[in-house]
Protein backbone atom coordinates (compact mmCIF):
# COMPACT_ATOMS: atom_id res chain seq x y z
CA UNK A 1 0.00 0.00 0.00
CA UNK A 2 1.46 3.35 -1.02
CA UNK A 3 0.34 6.46 0.81
CA UNK A 4 1.52 9.97 -0.01
CA UNK A 5 4.05 8.93 -2.64
CA UNK A 6 3.75 12.13 -4.70
CA UNK A 7 2.75 14.80 -2.17
CA UNK A 8 3.54 15.89 1.37
CA UNK A 9 1.51 13.70 3.70
CA UNK A 10 0.79 13.58 7.41
CA UNK A 11 -0.36 10.30 8.90
CA UNK A 12 -1.91 10.47 12.35
CA UNK A 13 -2.16 7.04 13.94
CA UNK A 14 -4.05 7.10 17.19
CA UNK A 15 -3.72 10.88 17.40
CA UNK A 16 -5.84 12.90 19.79
CA UNK A 17 -7.78 11.89 22.84
CA UNK A 18 -6.48 10.33 26.02
CA UNK A 19 -6.90 6.65 25.23
CA UNK A 20 -3.94 4.33 25.69
CA UNK A 21 -2.87 2.81 22.37
CA UNK A 22 -0.49 0.14 21.12
CA UNK A 23 0.86 0.64 17.61
CA UNK A 24 2.64 -2.48 16.40
CA UNK A 25 4.87 -2.43 13.33
CA UNK A 26 6.62 -5.56 12.12
CA UNK A 27 5.77 -7.65 15.18
CA UNK A 28 5.10 -10.94 13.37
CA UNK A 29 7.46 -13.89 13.03
CA UNK A 30 8.75 -12.98 9.56
CA UNK A 31 11.84 -10.88 8.85
CA UNK A 32 10.89 -7.19 8.66
CA UNK A 33 12.77 -4.24 7.20
CA UNK A 34 11.42 -1.01 8.64
CA UNK A 35 12.79 2.24 7.24
CA UNK A 36 11.94 5.64 8.67
CA UNK A 37 13.30 8.84 7.15
CA UNK A 38 15.73 7.15 4.74
CA UNK A 39 15.25 9.45 1.73
CA UNK A 40 18.24 11.36 0.38
CA UNK A 41 16.53 14.76 0.37
CA UNK A 42 15.17 16.91 3.16
CA UNK A 43 15.88 16.69 6.85
CA UNK A 44 14.07 14.08 8.91
CA UNK A 45 13.42 14.48 12.61
CA UNK A 46 12.56 11.22 14.31
CA UNK A 47 11.36 11.34 17.91
CA UNK A 48 10.60 8.27 19.97
CA UNK A 49 9.03 8.53 23.40
CA UNK A 50 8.32 11.62 25.47
CA UNK A 51 9.14 13.10 28.84
CA UNK A 52 6.04 11.31 30.15
CA UNK A 53 7.05 7.92 28.74
CA UNK A 54 8.41 5.07 30.77
CA UNK A 55 11.54 3.18 29.77
CA UNK A 56 12.49 3.12 26.09
CA UNK A 57 14.67 0.38 24.68
CA UNK A 58 16.33 -0.63 21.44
CA UNK A 59 17.07 -4.33 21.12
CA UNK A 60 18.85 -6.35 18.50
CA UNK A 61 19.89 -9.99 18.25
CA UNK A 62 22.87 -8.80 16.20
CA UNK A 63 25.00 -5.64 16.12
CA UNK A 64 23.29 -2.32 16.85
CA UNK A 65 24.84 0.76 15.27
CA UNK A 66 23.97 4.40 15.94
CA UNK A 67 25.70 6.78 13.54
CA UNK A 68 25.49 10.56 13.42
CA UNK A 69 27.00 13.08 11.04
CA UNK A 70 27.77 15.70 13.70
CA UNK A 71 28.52 16.14 17.39
CA UNK A 72 25.99 14.08 19.32
CA UNK A 73 24.88 13.74 22.92
CA UNK A 74 23.83 10.76 24.98
CA UNK A 75 22.59 12.09 28.27
CA UNK A 76 20.26 11.64 31.20
CA UNK A 77 18.55 14.35 33.25
CA UNK A 78 18.42 12.14 36.34
CA UNK A 79 20.22 9.04 37.52
CA UNK A 80 23.17 7.28 35.93
CA UNK A 81 24.02 6.82 32.28
CA UNK A 82 25.31 3.25 32.10
CA UNK A 83 27.25 1.72 29.21
CA UNK A 84 27.98 -1.97 29.59
CA UNK A 85 29.58 -4.48 27.27
CA UNK A 86 29.78 -8.27 27.41
CA UNK A 87 33.40 -8.25 26.24
CA UNK A 88 35.07 -4.83 25.97
CA UNK A 89 34.21 -1.14 25.65
CA UNK A 90 36.20 0.28 22.75
CA UNK A 91 36.72 4.02 22.30
CA UNK A 92 38.48 5.28 19.20
CA UNK A 93 39.39 1.91 17.71
CA UNK A 94 38.67 3.05 14.14
CA UNK A 95 39.64 6.73 14.11
CA UNK A 96 41.98 8.96 16.09
CA UNK A 97 39.94 9.95 19.15
CA UNK A 98 40.19 12.29 22.10
CA UNK A 99 38.44 11.03 25.22
CA UNK A 100 37.53 13.83 27.62
CA UNK A 101 36.49 13.00 31.17
CA UNK A 102 35.27 15.70 33.53
CA UNK A 103 36.38 18.73 31.52
CA UNK A 104 33.81 21.18 32.94
CA UNK A 105 33.09 20.06 36.50
CA UNK A 106 34.53 18.08 39.41
CA UNK A 107 34.72 14.41 38.45
CA UNK A 108 35.31 11.20 40.37
CA UNK A 109 36.92 8.45 38.34
CA UNK A 110 36.76 4.93 39.78
CA UNK A 111 38.76 2.16 38.13
CA UNK A 112 38.79 -1.51 39.03
CA UNK A 113 36.85 -3.29 41.75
Amino acid sequence: MNIGTTAATTLNLGAGGTLARAINIGTGTGVDTIRIGTGATGADLIEIGSTNAGDSSFKSGAALTLTAGATSTWSTTAGNLNVDAAASLNLGDTNATTVNIGTTAATTLNLGA
